[in-house]
């Protein structure tokens, strides 16, 4: 895929006043899995009959549509986005798309919310593979969050599976052929490029919120900052360094240079940060090379095991941190498998926001065959999981090894 880069990559310089140190960010946005990952979301796409439109558990009439769209066959879908809290749809944005079935479509995105396609602006012209797309704040409209849209190009064999795993989603919808869906990216890390006292560091605002704003939020999807040492190329993987991520406040302390440094102050459009020196501890997070000899885990038929039986007869353990609603869990779920039977790996399934229930249910239908957990406050911070799946693997002498969100790297180090 093409690299998206707001603006060029420049190193920008530091205003220091004394011990506090003030940076300008540039508005470079990528996906957290890098620049030119191919790991995608797919959005489906629904006829529009009567001007209504059906999600999960709602439908409700357009209001007004651009003259140009009366009388036109229309398909429509969905974004994900908090910015808009007056949204007829909660926590999502409704685009409807002109010729679908066509080299030449063209999107009109409900910005507001408010189901009136007449008064958003242009139409986007969708003639490319790919397409950027703003959604502004609703209280702050220099803040935005963004997406980058593709063509889905489903191949003919997996378009009738796909659709059926969607229909159960939406059962009231009528979804049109996979091979005109879109697919998206959530460009959610705002990227920039510095230097302090003439080294160079990176910072990582993660709006991990999805309200194109940057504020203080403790809970799993809070927005996160991360500030590390040396320039990384915007292209490969920045999960690694977003799980060292902290709130947005005055306690989030990073080690630089072998002085740690504190956030003072960053603006809701994350264009302006400053950071001074501190005494405050930086928090600790496991990391590879973490010895984690003090796991247990209670399982979720209520034994408790820790890591000795887990590493028995010097087998490794993985940590497979997920959920049953988690999609991306369940299209990796075959490749865990595999590394299940290579008999050198003993593996554990940690469950986030489900309920035994839903945790059993979905063991049974997915034949799992290693033991499962529901995830704990504990666990959470012990690894510093905020995206799923999320692999850890921890070898024979209880140290991590690997720490990873693509199950076929996990099954690579045992091939």
């Amino acid at each position: 895929m093409n690299k998206f880069l707001c603006v060029c990559f420049v190193v920008v310089h530091t205003i220091m006043h004394g011990q506090n140190l003030k940076f300008n960010l540039s508005n470079t946005y990528i996906n957290p899995f890098g620049a030119n990952t191919d790991l995608v979301s797919f959005n489906p796409l629904f006829k529009l009959d009567n001007q209504v439109i059906i999600n999960k558990t709602e439908r409700k009439s357009i209001k007004h549509l651009p003259k140009e769209l009366k009388g036109e066959t229309l398909a429509y879908g969905f974004l994900f986005f908090e910015g808009n809290s007056a949204s007829e749809f909660k926590k999502e944005v409704v685009f409807l798309v002109k010729d679908y079935n066509s080299s030449l479509a063209s999107l009109y995105i409900d910005k507001n919310g408010n189901l009136d396609f007449t008064d958003d602006g242009l139409p986007i012209m969708f003639n490319k593979e790919e397409l950027v797309i703003s959604l502004k704040n609703e209280n702050n409209a220099s803040s935005a969050y963004h997406y980058k849209l593709g063509k889905s190009n489903i191949t003919p064999n997996n378009t009738s599976s796909l659709k059926n795993r969607f229909a159960s989603k939406y059962p009231n919808a009528d979804i049109v052929d996979a091979k005109y869906w879109l697919t998206n990216q959530r460009l959610s890390v705002k990227l920039s490029k510095h230097t302090l006292n003439g080294k160079p560091i990176t910072i990582l605002l993660n709006d991990t919120s999805a309200d194109g704003i940057y504020t203080f939020d403790t809970s799993d999807f809070g927005d996160r900052i991360v500030i590390f040492e040396g320039h990384i190329d915007a292209n490969k993987d920045l999960s690694s360094f977003l799980r060292l991520g902290e709130p947005i406040d005055k306690n989030a302390v990073f080690m630089l240079f072998g002085k740690k440094y504190g956030v003072k102050h960053i603006n809701q459009q994350g264009s302006v940060l400053e950071i001074e020196e501190t005494d405050m501890r930086t928090s600790i997070k496991t990391k590879v090379g973490s010895n984690v000899s003090g796991l247990s885990i209670e399982l979720l038929d209520g034994n408790t095991i820790n890591l000795n039986d887990l590493i028995a007869n010097d087998n490794y353990l993985l940590l497979d941190f997920g959920g049953t609603w988690c999609g991306g869990c369940i299209m990796q779920e075959p490749t865990i498998k595999k590394v299940f039977k290579t008999n050198k790996v003993n593996i554990v399934g940690i469950f986030d926001y489900d309920t035994k229930i839903s945790v059993n249910n979905y063991v049974k239908k997915h034949d799992i065959k290693w033991p499962v957990a529901l995830m704990t406050h504990q666990l959470k911070e012990m690894f510093s999981v905020n995206a799923y799946p999320t692999y850890i693997l921890i070898a024979p002498n209880k140290q991590i090894v690997m720490i990873e969100f693509k199950s076929e790297n996990i099954l690579k180090h045992f091939q």
